[in-house]
């Protein structure tokens, strides 16, 4: 393990409580920058989990409008969801880290209070008392809305932006949604965006693997017809994908392949659809998700 130039020892570990970890922020007056120190007064070495660079994660509120603790600035967390390259740090007695917040990245127009925090264990989280700052409104948003609102943003005001490049943006926001659990947001981008480009592969096989998140995520919800009808959709979808020795391509055979054997037969279709769908030469909606008709399909 590399030894982090940011772990210092105190000077003067007197000015601290012994016995404890804490959080002091302080807001540097020529540069309105905030930097974080953690402290160790323990008597024993703190292991701790930090960034790629062995960063410390600190976490973020401010007070809305209500007076109400939020999360801040919550974006930086997506980084480290898959915890793969995340380094240990060693705070050893009577020493300290620290982090800077830079004014660039919080500084806005509305003025309230902000304090840190750090989860030092399941059962102990610890903050810093609070510091008074103008924030940006916008950070208060959750991680996919900022994104969202910030790349639709992009869209709209960038002329310069070719056809791969707003795919690789609209790719973004469903990937983020998607993160979240929220498939039917990231379907429902994908729809909207395959209206005005539906030869985009890339968006297609996004669209069918949301579909299949979907499916997998409400089945205690949704009835077989319901399945059956979302499984043809996203089956269709990968259908008109050219095949070839591409990534994707290869990919969208197996999902074929894989989920095609989770179809109804014809003859069980036609028991159970009854009143659920009104089919029209193999064909039905699933209201919630599409306004387009989708071609049934069936096992074999």
């Amino acid at each position: 393990m590399n030894e982090n130039p940011r772990v210092k020892k105190l000077k003067e570990s007197t000015k601290f409580e012994n016995g404890e970890i804490s959080i002091i922020a302080k807001v540097i007056d020529s540069t309105e920058n905030i930097n974080i120190f953690l402290i160790n007064r323990t008597t024993d070495t703190l292991k701790i989990f930090g960034g790629y660079n062995a960063e410390i994660l600190f976490n973020k509120e401010i007070k809305d409008i209500d007076s109400i603790w939020k999360p801040f600035d919550a974006l930086s967390e997506l980084a480290y969801w898959c915890g793969t390259g995340l380094q240990t740090i060693s705070l050893p007695k009577d020493s300290y880290t620290y982090e800077i917040y830079n004014k660039s990245v919080y500084t806005g127009e509305l003025n309230t209070e902000i304090r840190f925090s750090f989860r030092v264990k399941d059962s102990l989280v610890i903050y810093s008392k609070p510091i008074s700052i103008k924030a940006n409104n916008d950070l208060l948003l959750k991680p996919s809305d900022r994104i969202e609102k910030y790349i639709y943003k992009e869209l709209k005001e960038n002329n310069t932006l070719n056809y791969s490049q707003k795919e690789k943006l609209i790719l973004k926001i469903s990937s983020i949604h998607s993160k979240e659990r929220n498939y039917k947001k990231s379907i429902l981008i994908c729809e909207k965006w395959l209206k005005n480009n539906p030869n985009s592969i890339r968006l297609k096989y996004e669209l069918a693997v949301s579909i299949f998140k979907y499916i997998s995520q409400h089945k205690s919800e949704l009835n077989k017809v319901q399945i059956n009808i979302l499984l043809s959709k996203a089956i269709n979808e990968l259908k008109t994908i050219p095949k070839s020795d591409n990534l994707i391509s290869i990919k969208s055979t197996k999902y074929i392949d894989n989920y095609s054997k989770l179809l109804l037969s014809k003859s069980e279709w036609n028991q159970l659809k009854k009143e659920e769908c009104t089919t029209e030469n193999d064909t039905c909606y699933f209201r919630e998700l599409s306004d387009e008709k989708i071609g049934i399909l069936y096992k074999n």
